[in-house]
């Protein structure tokens, strides 16, 4: 189904992709962030040095609008995951990364050139070029970037226009000289489904829901076989629950 013709209702006849339902550590849950690495880079930091000199940090992601908590959008989430992919490859300095993205909202004349449609129908060079280009990168980098973003654009899906949905990692991506090794997309992330909630691919059964149940003692075979899932993809949707939070061993 086209999301041009989804009920919008629910959501106060907004797109759902645009609007705060994710809290901060809910985010960072969903994307395998440190909190704090997301908070910085989606609402800034301030904090005094020992000197006693005020430092400030501004935010690199602009969040959907002001609320009482911090919240991000579905559109956030997507920009942190390919941010998190260059910031994967080329630890540079944070100044220099704001630039960058500055430059890339000029360029694109969008909030959020990270998650904008050009960028996944044309390639990864867009990006890439422009991003190296901003921060002067060698054209060995310029190559790895290439590589690790082009992994993670692979688990971002569009419906029409719009990206629509994605698939998280399950647990820690692992390098692979330059790259990143692929992973199967048994975890979802789409805002049309279970609000925005991960889970398993092709359902709307949440891992948050597999997890909580393993962890209460159901086995494997249970869950399996009251969801009607494979046994592998109940093992992945609690792999990529457990990776994200410490939990004990059910019996």
């Amino acid at each position: 189904m086209q999301a041009s013709r989804r009920d919008l209702s629910i959501y106060g006849d907004r797109d759902p992709r645009d609007i705060p339902i994710y809290l901060l550590d809910e985010a960072a849950f969903i994307l395998g962030l440190a909190p704090s690495t997301l908070k910085a880079w989606t609402f800034g930091s301030r904090w005094t040095e020992a000197s006693g000199r005020k430092r400030t940090y501004e935010p690199l992601i602009i969040p959907p609008e002001k609320t009482d908590h911090f919240m991000l959008s579905f559109t956030n989430l997507i920009e942190s995951h390919v941010l998190h992919a260059i910031r994967r490859v080329h630890k540079i300095k944070m100044s220099r990364v704001r630039a960058a993205m500055t430059a890339l909202r000029h360029d694109f004349e969008s909030q959020h050139p990270l998650a904008e449609e050009e960028l996944y129908t044309e390639g990864t060079n867009i990006l890439v070029a422009k991003y190296g280009t901003y921060i002067n990168m060698s054209a060995g980098k310029q190559s790895e970037m290439a590589e690790v973003i082009k992994i993670y654009l692979k688990r971002v899906e569009r419906d029409e226009s719009r990206i629509s949905r994605f698939y998280p990692f399950s647990g820690d991506p692992i390098a692979m000289g330059p790259a990143i090794a692929e992973q199967p997309r048994i975890v979802c992330v789409d805002p049309f489904v279970s609000f925005g909630r991960p889970v398993v691919t092709g359902t709307n059964i949440r891992t948050e829901i597999l997890s909580e149940r393993w962890l209460g003692g159901d086995s494997i075979d249970t869950l399996a076989f009251e969801y009607r899932l494979d046994k592998d993809v109940v093992e992945a949707a609690l792999k990529y629950e457990s990776a994200r939070r410490p939990v004990d061993s059910a019996t």
